[in-house]
C-alpha cells in the first residue's frame, strides 16, 4: 500500500477506468513478481549484511525501524520513504557493528555495503523522478523542488559546505 501510494501520487488527478487498470496492473504484476522471486535483489542487499541469527536482534532492529517510521508519520514535516529509513538503518546497524567488531565485516567493508546501497537508491530516485515527470505534463522538476522546505534545503547546503 505505501508503495502503490507513492507511485500513485505522481500520477495525474484524473484518471481513465484504462489508465488505472494499467497502473493497477503494473503495480500488482511487480509485487508479485517480487514475491515469486523471494525478494528477489532487495534480499540480496540484506543478506549480504551481518546475519543477525537470534530472534530477540531481529526485533530489536525492527523496534527501532517502527520508531523512526512513527516519529517521521507523527512528527517530521519532511516526507520520508521508508526505502531511505531501510537503507539507513541497515547500514547503520553495519557500520556500528564493525566498529564493535561484533559483526562478519571490518569498517571498510561496511562503508562499502553502505556506498553501494546509497548509490543503487540514488539510482532509484532519480529513475523515478524521471518516470513521474515523463507520465505527468504538469510535473517539472523545478516544480518538484519548489515544494521542499526551503528549511530542509538550507540544512543540506550547511551539510556539505562543511566539507
Amino acid at each position: 500500500m505505501q508503495d502503490a501510494a507513492n507511485i500513485a501520487v505522481y500520477l495525474p488527478r484524473n484518471m481513465s477506468s484504462i489508465e488505472f487498470l494499467g497502473f493497477a496492473l503494473i503495480v500488482f504484476f511487480g509485487l508479485g513478481m517480487l514475491l515469486y522471486f523471494k525478494g528477489g535483489r532487495i534480499q540480496k542487499i540484506v543478506s549480504e549484511k551481518s546475519v543477525i541469527t537470534d530472534v530477540r536482534f531481529a526485533t530489536i532492529v525492527d523496534f527501532i525501524y517502527c520508531i523512526i517510521l512513527f516519529y517521521f508519520k507523527l512528527y517530521s514535516q519532511i516526507p520520508m520513504s521508508t526505502t531511505w529509513v531501510f537503507i539507513g538503518l541497515l547500514g547503520g546497524r553495519e557500520v556500528a557493528m564493525a566498529i564493535r567488531k561484533t559483526g562478519s565485516h571490518d569498517i571498510l567493508t561496511s562503508f562499502k555495503l553502505l556506498s553501494k546501497d546509497f548509490s543503487l537508491a540514488m539510482i532509484g530516485l532519480i529513475i523515478s523522478i524521471a518516470i513521474a515527470i515523463g507520465v505527468n505534463d504538469q510535473l517539472t522538476l523545478s516544480s518538484m523542488i519548489e515544494t521542499i522546505p526551503s528549511e530542509f534545503i538550507l540544512g543540506i547546503k550547511k551539510f556539505f559546505l562543511k566539507f
